[in-house]
């Protein structure tokens, strides 16, 4: 979904915010990035409905991509994946605040709509994610 333009200004709004986010993504060559940050809703949504999150939930690119990273580098365990929803969360609240002008308010209630439904439908992701990361390593 994204290309190496993207990735890097992703990279740099994610530094430029102060997000959260680990040293080894930001230290990743930017071809792991393109392949692992998807954008919002990937899984096994419907691409038309991807497509409405991904407008509407743009003010949350950074955080995204963070949580991208945190999925495709699963360790399949449920308190890694709470600790990786927890700070897609906290990302997403101060990409918000630090970049966000208008209706603050709304683009926070978006984010933690879209923060429960990672918490109600993701784990068939994380598992996928951490089998995947496994197998390519098996390979």
């Amino acid at each position: 979904m994204y290309d190496e333009y993207d990735i890097q200004r992703l990279l740099e709004g994610i530094k430029e915010y102060g997000l959260s986010a680990p040293s080894e993504m930001l230290e990743a060559p930017t071809e792991k990035l393109v392949e692992i940050c998807n954008g919002i809703g990937d899984g096994q949504m419907p691409t038309a409905l991807r497509k409405i999150l991904n407008r509407v939930l743009n003010f949350a690119e950074c955080s995204a991509a963070i949580h991208d990273w945190r999925y495709a580098n699963s360790d399949g365990t449920q308190s890694s994946r709470l600790a990786a929803d927890k700070e897609f969360r906290a990302n997403m609240l101060d990409e918000i605040s630090r970049k966000e002008r208008w209706f603050k308010w709304l683009k926070e209630w978006s984010a933690l709509r879209a923060y429960y439904a990672v918490r109600s439908c993701g784990y068939a992701d994380w598992c996928i994610a951490f089998t995947e990361a496994n197998r390519k390593e098996n390979v």
